[in-house]
Order: structure tokens, then C-alpha cells, then sequence
């Protein structure tokens, strides 16, 4: 590989890390909700609790597909709160999206693993940032983390 073209990847790589840095340390934190995080095959059959709408969010659990993925995979997400969350919000280290709506407290999506390139592919882990919020505005949080390999 020509010199300019290692050093165009390497001004990429140096780029991107600085971006990260600065993403994660200026994103405003909330409290956690602790709500239990299940990675496997099987969805957990929980029911949303029935709350009125003025009352505090509630994140019940998060399920994800697995654990452990490479570049490129799907990786399918869904969480249940209670029934008066209007919304819940996905955060990873470089931007966000609304999951969808299944039905009153059931929320959910699929999200693809970034490709990197080949020199860049070393194992990292992304840790999503669920926020959920009710029509009041009121928010809740939860995290959980995938490991990439390769």
C-alpha cells in the first residue's frame, strides 16, 4: 500500500476514534433502570405493566438476539415497558433511532453491525442506550452491550 494511501487511512482512523471519544463523553447520561437484560434465541414472555399515562416510564427488560457477532450481522432488539411509554429511543456511540411500535409497551427493531475495514477489525463492544419516555416527556434509561468479533 503507497504511503499517502496508508496515511489517508490512518488520518480516517484517527478521525473516526476522536469522533467516538467526543460522542460518547458529551452524551447526557440518565439513571438506569436496571431492568434485566436477556441475550438469546428466546424472547422473554413478559407482560407490560398497565400504568396511567401521567405515571413514571418503566423499562421491564430488553432482549437481545445474542451476545457475540461479526460485522455485518442483524442483530434483533426488543424491549418491553410499561404500557404508558410512548416511545423508546436507541443510542449507540455514533447516533440513535426510534424502535418500532408493536403494541402498547412492546417496542422493537433489527440493527446491523458497522463492516470495517480490514485493518480496523479488531474485537470492540457496543453498548446501546435505551431511553424510553412517556407522553409527558418523563424519561427512563436502560444500556446493554453486544461484543463484535471481527
Amino acid at each position: 500500500m503507497p504511503v499517502r494511501t496508508q496515511r489517508h487511512a490512518l488520518g480516517a482512523v484517527l478521525v473516526s476514534l476522536t469522533f467516538l471519544a467526543l460522542t460518547a463523553c458529551s452524551a447526557p447520561r440518565l439513571a438506569l433502570a436496571r431492568a434485566p437484560v436477556v441475550y438469546g434465541d428466546t424472547e422473554p414472555g413478559v407482560t407490560p405493566d398497565v400504568r396511567a399515562p401521567t405515571a413514571p416510564p418503566v423499562i421491564q427488560a430488553v432482549w437481545i438476539s445474542g451476545k457475540t457477532f461479526k460485522g455485518g450481522d442483524l442483530v434483533r432488539i426488543r424491549v418491553t415497558a410499561s404500557t404508558n411509554v410512548a416511545v423508546v429511543e436507541m443510542r449507540t456511540f455514533y447516533g440513535g433511532r426510534a424502535l418500532i411500535k408493536h403494541d402498547f409497551g412492546k417496542f422493537g427493531c433489527a440493527y446491523h453491525v458497522p463492516v470495517l475495514p480490514p485493518f480496523a477489525r479488531i474485537p470492540y463492544t457496543i453498548t446501546f442506550h435505551f431511553v424510553a419516555r412517556n407522553s409527558a416527556g418523563v424519561p427512563v434509561a436502560e444500556d446493554a452491550a453486544i461484543d463484535i468479533r471481527g
